[in-house]
């Protein structure tokens, strides 16, 4: 089986002591986790946003979104009508998100459990496109950014999100357990979304889920911070990984991770682009 595109390989050498049948679960408070950080804790280095780069791709991306604001405001006095073209076989590249394409690979052949208990596969059901996204149990990363944007691509795809899984996995080996619900699922928003499932499993079948999508993780014992890289993939109806993308956003002193909402809304309405190349070229 092929594999996708992979980077780093996650260890196992960083998780806590404990067995995989009965996942331990920890963490920190966010008071305890921001005096952490403050005594000097090692942290995600600090990703500034490059406002020339975020300008470029609003204007090459998010020229849509804005009509439709300016014109839903009543702004835009123009009332000429453009004719459009069928979008590409192959999803266009998504300037904020850096969505590329890739060598069609398939998926790991691996279930995890989400939310509610239920098995869910990583391998989609043919005919629909399936989003993979990585977050920690305690959404201590760009895990509110990304939902952010996950929720304005399903939004913006309408009666197209039937046909869509958002499937995000677990990146926390302090807390691979489902109960109790994680901040990644309450903090989100995002369990309000039939399709969206939250992924986690013992550290022995994430490990390998963790290798094949190129994420790396580090576990800092001291102050129990994880950290990991940010990616996105987009699996095709045909059950084939087709594009990998990494997700930015701002990191403050204190480890918040923020995006200004225009920038979110438009990088959600790229990742709806992508996905509806998707569908509308396996008609």
């Amino acid at each position: 089986m092929a594999e996708p595109e992979t980077g780093d390989v996650a260890t196992e050498a960083t998780a806590p002591t404990g067995t995989d049948t009965e996942p331990r679960e920890g963490g920190v408070t966010a008071e305890e986790r921001a005096a952490a950080l403050a005594a000097g804790a090692p942290r995600v280095p600090r990703r500034a946003v490059a406002w020339g780069f975020v300008a470029a791709a609003v204007l090459a991306l998010g020229g849509t979104a804005l009509e439709r604001a300016f014109s839903s405001a009543g702004l835009n006095p123009s009332t000429a009508t453009t004719t459009t073209t069928a979008p590409p076989t192959i999803p266009p590249s998504n300037a904020l998100l850096a969505m590329t394409p890739l060598t069609p690979a398939a998926p790991p052949r691996i279930s995890l459990r989400d939310q509610r208990g239920r098995a869910v596969p990583l391998a989609g059901a043919r005919g629909e496109v399936t989003v993979i996204t990585f977050f920690n149990a305690s959404c201590a990363d760009a895990c509110p950014v990304v939902a952010d944007e996950l929720r304005a691509a399903e939004h913006d795809l309408g009666p197209l999100a039937r046909r869509v899984r958002l499937l995000t996995v677990n990146t926390d080996p302090l807390a691979l357990g489902a109960a109790p619900t994680p901040a990644a699922v309450t903090r989100t928003g995002l369990a309000a979304l039939p399709n969206w499932h939250y992924l986690t499993g013992p550290l022995r079948t994430l490990n390998p889920i963790w290798r094949a999508f190129g994420v790396t993780i580090s576990v800092y014992e001291a102050t129990r911070v994880v950290v990991h890289n940010d990616v996105i993939y987009l699996e095709s109806p045909a059950g084939e990984l087709v594009s990998r993308g990494s997700p930015f956003s701002d990191e403050s002193s204190k480890g918040v991770f923020s995006l200004p909402a225009p920038l979110e809304a438009v990088a959600g309405h790229g990742l709806a682009a992508s996905i509806r190349a998707l569908l509308v070229a396996r008609r």
